[in-house]
């Protein structure tokens, strides 16, 4: 299987459905530590790209700072980790089968009221999870587990180490690396990973191994 390099100075999040819109809208929250989640529905039959757009005015210089792994997503999101502040306007562009394209309305985030965003969180906050049953030769990783909500969590220790994690298949086959994390808590969609069944993993840290283990993942 390509391999797969996932740079997460950026990371991809899912929020809660009701706190989306459909494409070509979308919502765009700021998080209790003033930053920003974009999070949208899709009912295309087949789009090929979705590319962040991201300016500090409203209708010009906006750089493309992040494209979505895997567009064809009906739920997706996008946590914006990298913007000067959090009162940046925000586009989507969306590239579809026939080669067609079409850019949304910018918009700027609203504040986060009802706390919709509270499926994302970074830095120093600890998240607590419920961790669902695994097969019985399954030790489950208090770094890296499959949570309630069907995504792969991982937490890592809240100190200067350099980690890098590889993700194998049942085989033993490398199915994508993440090298150098800069954020300690981390979601990953299980898409990511292609199938069901049995995913290894290796998480290194300053290059030595920390901690060798494995998860499933069902239907």
């Amino acid at each position: 299987m390509k391999q797969l390099i996932l740079t997460l100075t950026i990371i991809f999040v899912s929020i809660v459905s009701n706190a989306q819109e459909t494409l070509p809208k979308f919502s765009a929250i700021k998080t209790s530590n003033k930053k920003v989640v974009l999070s949208w529905v899709h009912n295309y039959p087949v789009i090929r790209q979705i590319g962040i757009q991201r300016s500090t005015d409203s209708l010009k210089l906006y750089k493309t700072v992040f494209n979505i792994p895997d567009p064809s997503l009906k739920q997706n999101g996008f946590a914006d980790m990298t913007a000067p502040n959090d009162s940046c306007y925000y586009r989507l562009f969306l590239l579809f089968d026939n080669g067609q394209y079409t850019i949304t309305p910018s918009k700027r985030a609203a504040i986060d009221t009802a706390n919709l965003a509270s499926a994302y969180s970074s830095g120093n906050d600890k998240i607590v999870e419920n961790k669902p049953k695994q097969p019985a030769d399954v030790s489950i990783s208090q770094y890296i587990f499959v949570a309630n909500d069907g995504y792969i969590r991982i937490q890592l220790p809240n100190d200067k180490k350099k980690y890098d994690i590889i993700f194998y298949d049942s085989n033993k086959k490398e199915i994508f690396k993440i090298k150098d994390i800069k954020e300690r808590q981390v979601k990953l969609d299980k898409t990511y990973f292609r199938k069901i069944g049995y995913v290894y993993f290796d998480i290194l840290a300053d290059g030595v191994n920390f901690e060798s283990n494995k998860f499933y993942l069902g239907n």
